[in-house]
């Protein structure tokens, strides 16, 4: 689940296909909840992307990775 604000949603963790860190003000994505420069893209489904900025990023990959080992982590 993420939310920001009015923006709301959930992403299947089995969907995720990898996580990439990013650092800038020119996100490319078309959905960006976060509206922190510094987090994580991710690409789910088949073309699909997210900007989050989780509170605690090192925490939120070692969960996301237990739940589901075949994400890659860029």
């Amino acid at each position: 689940m993420y939310r920001s604000g009015p923006i709301r949603g959930r992403v299947d963790i089995t969907k995720i296909k990898s996580i990439k860190r990013f650092s800038g003000l020119n996100v490319p994505v078309m959905l960006k909840p976060a509206l922190d420069t510094k987090g994580f893209i991710v690409t789910y489904n088949q073309f699909d992307d997210l900007f989050i900025s989780p509170k605690m990023s090192d925490i939120f990959i070692e969960e996301i990775k237990k739940i589901n080992p075949q994400i890659e982590v860029i």
